[in-house]
């Protein structure tokens, strides 16, 4: 299942990239809440992979919170 999941994230950030992107031809205006949406996001990536490693439910949890954290500046 977590395999899954990674795979959804993955789509997830590669949505994020595209509408970025966008962004970033559009003029590049809120840099703040972009930073504080995808460094989140990108950190509950990299804890969701440590999880996928090793196994860890803490790794999963953390992931969790930083793509709450993530999600809710994004939703500015």
């Amino acid at each position: 299942m977590e395999h899954v999941v990674t795979v959804l994230f993955a789509i997830q950030a590669l949505a994020g990239v595209v509408l970025m992107v966008a962004w970033w031809r559009r003029g590049k205006h809120g840099v703040g809440t972009l930073v504080a949406h995808v460094v989140p996001n990108t950190t509950a990536l990299a804890l969701w992979v440590l999880f996928t490693v090793f196994g860890n439910v803490w790794w999963a949890w953390g992931s969790y919170f930083a793509l709450n954290i993530g999600t809710a500046f994004g939703d500015k």
